[in-house]
């Protein structure tokens, strides 16, 4: 748990929303993007340095190896969940961006190198970003947390007069993901939004079951973890936003989740996995605005490619929204 400070009443009213809507905001976190990983610049501490955006992971975990530079040496209850152990420890102090927090208590992990070109000392996840409404925006390098007032039928795009618009999907735990329902060839399935995985991709056997073109890599980039094998869906559509001829990297997602958790006795999809991952290439070609306060999702195409084919596999240790997808007790 953790105590955030307020920012002073600094409240955006959205032009097209009920009069008595506020959106109050209570920070703006500045990114820097590294390739397809979004960065959040952050002090820990009084120290500077970098977390990993991941919206697949319910807590924050910051890594072992960063401990000593960032002047923190005590770490309290252990906890031992199936894929590794994680040890619960208190910040002093963590601000991202104009957003600051006390006392955050936070899970310390054996991660290694998460960013070839930064100081990326951690995990930011839906812990923090749960508690509120979030507007992500990469095109101007920033994710904006609101708390909204009196905005339970009011339209949150307040942006733009014209957007897309998509319910979240039925989650157990419904600030813990990003999920809302995509509607491919016809057939309605879950998908979640995943900030730590650098291209979308969909699970290889549903793309097959729902007739979907599949176009292997070229011979000579068989064995190059960028290439592999692509989707081509008749149509694809998120809420009000459709997409024809939509081509999909694909993977087995579920086989890697479940030898992730040790389970390869599953064979559906349950209330852990989704067949679908919309990963950062859908984020950068998008300003979305997340209501958990409504349970609804309001996004407007913003320009560029809105799903890209050549990227890292999902076999990729740093492809952390598919393989971890961590769903932790929280303290």
């Amino acid at each position: 748990m953790f105590t955030w400070l307020p920012l002073e009443a600094t409240a955006a009213e959205s032009a097209n929303a009920a009069s008595s809507c506020k959106l109050l905001k209570v920070g703006t976190l500045p990114l820097q993007m590294d390739g397809n990983v979004v960065l959040v610049k952050s002090v820990v501490n009084g120290k500077p340095a970098y977390f990993r955006v991941v919206t697949g992971s319910n807590v924050s975990v910051i890594s072992v190896q960063a401990l000593a530079q960032l002047g923190q040496t005590t770490r309290t209850k252990v906890l031992a969940p199936e894929y590794f152990s994680l040890d619960w420890i208190t910040l002093d102090s963590l601000d991202l961006g104009d957003w600051a927090a006390k006392d955050v208590r936070i899970l310390s992990g054996p991660y290694g190198t998460l960013s070839d070109d930064y100081e990326v000392v951690g995990l930011l996840g839906m812990d923090i970003l749960g508690k509120f409404d979030v507007e992500f925006d990469v095109a101007h390098g920033k994710i904006v947390l609101y708390q909204p007032q009196g905005c339970e039928t009011a339209e949150l795009a307040y942006w733009s007069n014209s957007y897309s618009l998509a319910e979240m999907a039925p989650d157990p735990a419904p600030r813990a993901h990003i999920r809302l329902f995509a509607t491919l060839n016809g057939q309605q399935v879950p998908a979640q939004l995943a900030s730590g995985v650098s291209i979308s991709h969909l699970d290889e056997a549903l793309a097959r079951k729902l007739g979907a073109e599949v176009i292997p890599p070229p011979d000579d980039a068989a064995q190059d973890p960028l290439r592999g094998p692509v989707a081509m869906l008749d149509t694809l559509a998120l809420g009000d936003e459709a997409v024809r001829h939509a081509k999909l990297r694909i993977g087995n997602l579920y086989k890697q989740a479940s030898v992730w958790r040790g389970q390869l006795q599953n064979t559906s999809y349950d209330k852990d996995h989704v067949p679908l991952y919309l990963g950062v290439d859908f984020l950068k070609s998008h300003r979305l605005y997340v209501a958990f306060s409504q349970r609804k999702v309001y996004f407007t195409y913003e320009g560029g490619a809105i799903f890209q084919t050549v990227g890292p596999s999902l076999t990729s240790g740093r492809e952390i929204d598919s393989i971890s997808d961590m769903s932790v007790a929280r303290k």
